[in-house]
């Protein structure tokens, strides 16, 4: 399983799914191709914990090493090289707004 980008999205998603919703042990992901048109995901919940479990340690890993590096300017390179390579994201200058879990 990639999720790449869309990780934090499929997390959210698995986090407000009801019980019922992770029987068969995939999750259905609702959402929409380039063309706007609605299409559907299947995607495995053990596949998608271990993307996350494994971006979690590359992530405790390149914040470890930030941190030890004593030049400030190296460490903020090898975040923003992490964050491109592992999480995906776009390092924008301006702060990220995170997603938040619907609280129902």
């Amino acid at each position: 399983m990639a999720a790449g980008k869309n990780l934090l999205w499929f997390l959210i998603e698995l986090a407000n799914a009801e019980p019922y919703q992770m029987e068969t042990g995939e999750l259905e992901i609702l959402g929409e191709d380039e063309q706007g048109r609605e299409c559907t995901s299947n995607v495995s919940i053990n596949g998608l914990a271990q993307e996350a479990a494994n971006r979690i340690r590359a992530a405790n890993e390149a914040i470890h090493s930030a941190i030890v590096n004593p030049d400030a300017t190296a460490a903020i390179a090898k975040l923003r090289e992490f964050s491109a390579n592992q999480l995906r994201l776009d390092m924008p200058d301006t702060p990220l707004t995170e997603p938040t879990l619907d609280q129902q």
